[in-house]
């Protein structure tokens, strides 16, 4: 089970996973968990796989100390069902600290 743990990513990154190990999602999908974090107050993330929209700007919360994600407290997408094919998680408002898990599903 990959997880991606991203800090101080800027405010207008179009994908944050872009380039990364598991930044596609193998055949036959998997189950994805995001939490997140920003600074202060406002902070938006959105997240896809292929063209399939699964959070769009979705709020962060404000971490309770400076680049700390509370896996509990903190997340936004639980187990998400993906098809396989390239995620897309952008950053639109804030700086935002980020933990992506990605579950593979049995083939």
């Amino acid at each position: 089970m990959p997880t991606i743990s991203l800090k101080n990513v800027a405010a207008g990154t179009a994908n944050a996973l872009d380039g990364l190990n598991f930044q596609s999602v193998p055949s036959p999908g998997a189950l994805v968990s995001i939490a997140a974090t920003t600074p202060t107050a406002g902070g938006t993330i959105s997240y896809s796989v292929g063209t399939e929209q699964f959070l769009v700007k979705a709020q962060q919360n404000i971490e309770s100390s400076a680049d700390v994600v509370d896996m509990d407290r903190d997340q936004i997408l639980n187990r998400e069902p993906v098809p396989p094919g390239k995620q897309f998680l952008s950053c639109d408002t804030q700086i935002a600290n980020l933990v992506v898990t990605i579950e593979t599903l049995p083939g």
